[in-house]
């Protein structure tokens, strides 16, 4: 089976019984076109319409051409006008994404950016602990002599004026050290 000059399906008969089927190719359409028929080389009379979903049943003969004529060649005429264009074909299906391509190399690092305005000066700390109370001072020395006490009254001298006259001493001396140790601090 030929379509436009095409091999479109082939078979063989047995018993001078044949099936055909004349499938349109994914993308195409045979609707509505002529479908020649050749039977062991030779054009069969018998022409057919493509059909969706199977066609009519037909009778084949073909025969061989008779030999050609001796008589005179008459020079061919000229060439017919060409037929007009066949249908448009349906569009395909359309075709599955494409894998992702591969990820792109990191960029380039940036520049540092400018420096920061320096911060506020911070609130003072809380104070310190008092320090630890500082060593004794040496003894001062001996302040200079009093004035020299009136004249006490004549009478016996005994332990008991002995004993005071002794404390008397002391505390002068105590009061010279005590002026001089404040005047030192």
């Amino acid at each position: 089976a030929l379509i436009d000059g095409e091999i479109v399906a082939s078979t063989e008969a047995s018993g001078g019984v044949y099936a055909l089927r004349v499938a349109q190719p994914p993308g195409g359409a045979f609707a509505g076109k002529a479908v020649v028929f050749k039977v062991g080389g030779f054009e069969a009379v018998e022409k057919g319409t493509w059909e969706a979903d199977g066609g009519a049943e037909l009778n084949l003969s073909a025969q061989t051409p008779p030999p050609p004529a001796t008589a005179t060649p008459v020079p061919p005429g000229p060439a017919g006008a060409a037929g007009p264009a066949g249908p448009k074909g349906s569009t395909g299906a359309k075709g599955k994404d494409g894998a992702a391509g591969a990820t792109g190399a990191a960029g380039a690092q940036g520049k540092a950016g400018a420096a920061g305005a320096s911060g506020s000066a911070g609130a003072d700390g809380a104070p310190g602990p008092a320090g630890a109370a500082g060593a004794k001072g040496d003894t001062g020395a001996a302040g200079p002599a009093g004035p020299a006490g009136a004249a006490g009254a004549t009478g016996g001298a005994g332990a008991l004026g002995g004993i005071a006259l002794i404390i008397a001493i002391v505390a002068a001396i105590g009061a010279g050290g005590a002026f001089v140790m404040g005047r030192r601090s």
